[in-house]
């Protein structure tokens, strides 16, 4: 049955073939034919890829539904392997729950399930890095983002949404105390941004600002030796003349507009929309 697919899909192979040679000579391809026409060429070369196209999956899943829960585990093997995780999964779904392999092949499904869903991301990533929002988010939709890339299915929304006035946001990657408290933080590209030591100069139009820890909150160590808070952080500034008080963190947001001079000036009130 295998060998007879291979021969099969190797005719579809050639179809093109004999296409191009039948559009530029028919009467080599319509032999048979006493008046030869690139019509009759098309005409036949369609109900030819018709016919092998439903021949093919009809055999194709007949050979399929013939295999046993080992070849079904091998064949799911080489798909992941590959990269072809949903094909992997619908063939693993056809183990029945009474069979041996059942509980293997429901840890391969998961396997594939979360590679399948990492390749979403890293394609979302890479979207909303060269600021194609609109594509990321119908991407991570796909992959119920209730449960997972719902971070990032926010952030590709919220900079979708800042597109549009020119702004954008910058997100605090860690807070860690080496010689100081220091801020870390990634743009929209998620290129690393370090906030300079004196938190007044974070952004150039707000003044007054600090940034300090209250007591009991957890650290812990990298692999740098450096203490990195798991809690938060009280960052208090002044703008306009009004005063305001954050508490900030791994994960948190500001929105601002960053400047010719690579500088950023924060946006308050768009920031606390979004901390609401």
């Amino acid at each position: 049955m295998e060998g007879f697919l291979t021969i099969l899909a190797l005719f579809v192979c050639l179809l093109p073939i004999l296409l191009v040679i039948g559009l530029i000579k028919p009467k080599v391809v319509l032999f048979w034919s006493k008046k030869p026409t690139r019509l009759k060429v098309v005409g036949w070369w369609l109900l030819l890829e018709f016919v092998f196209f439903i021949a093919f999956g009809l055999l194709n899943e007949r050979f399929e539904s013939n295999k046993t829960p080992e070849e079904i585990i091998s064949s799911s093997k080489k798909d992941i392997d590959d990269g072809d995780y949903n094909t992997a999964i619908e063939r693993l779904k056809r183990i029945a729950p009474e069979d041996s392999l059942y509980t293997y092949a429901q840890e391969l499904i998961g396997r594939a399930d979360s590679l399948s869903k990492e390749e979403v991301l890293n394609k979302a990533i890479k979207e909303i890095k060269d600021k194609n929002y609109d594509a990321a988010i119908r991407r991570l939709e796909k992959i119920a983002p209730a449960n997972y890339g719902s971070s990032l299915l926010r952030r590709a929304k919220l900079l979708s949404h800042l597109k549009e006035s020119n702004l954008t946001v910058l997100t605090v990657k860690d807070i860690i105390m080496s010689h100081g408290v220091k801020v870390r933080c990634f743009d929209e590209k998620y290129e690393d941004v370090v906030m300079p030591d004196n938190p007044s100069q974070w952004f150039n139009n707000v003044s007054t600002a600090s940034a300090t820890i209250p007591k009991g909150q957890p650290w812990t160590g990298n692999r740098d030796g450096d203490l990195v808070l798991l809690g938060k952080a009280l960052f208090e500034f002044n703008f306009d003349g009004k005063n305001y008080s954050w508490n900030i963190g791994t994960g948190s947001e500001f929105i601002v507009q960053k400047t010719d001079r690579g500088t950023y000036k924060l946006y308050p009130e768009e920031t606390i929309e979004l901390l609401e």
